[in-house]
């Protein structure tokens, strides 16, 4: 069910206050509560010298409740990029 249908079927059920409004037609939403990270982010998030460190440390404050998703060949090419930045 992709994202329009979900935000039909909403539109169809009595009116959630705890359901946000989706920004692009109005209608109500249910919030992310996953997201799919990759070596970029991982490596800002760790290594505190790289230029988004700071956003990255930030987005994870500000979505505490969000649970992050990604795959070995990112952890793996995640680990070799901080290696190379801490030898």
């Amino acid at each position: 069910m992709n994202q329009d249908a979900i935000c039909s079927a909403l539109d169809n059920s009595p009116s959630h206050p705890w359901i946000p409004q989706n920004a692009k037609s109005g209608r109500p939403c249910t919030p992310n509560i996953a997201a799919w990270v990759d070596t970029g982010f991982l490596v800002a998030l760790f290594a505190r010298d790289d230029p988004h460190h700071t956003s990255a440390v930030e987005f994870l404050a500000n979505h505490q409740r969000l649970s992050l998703h990604s795959l070995w060949p990112v952890v793996t090419e995640t680990g070799f990029f901080l290696e190379r930045l801490w030898l």
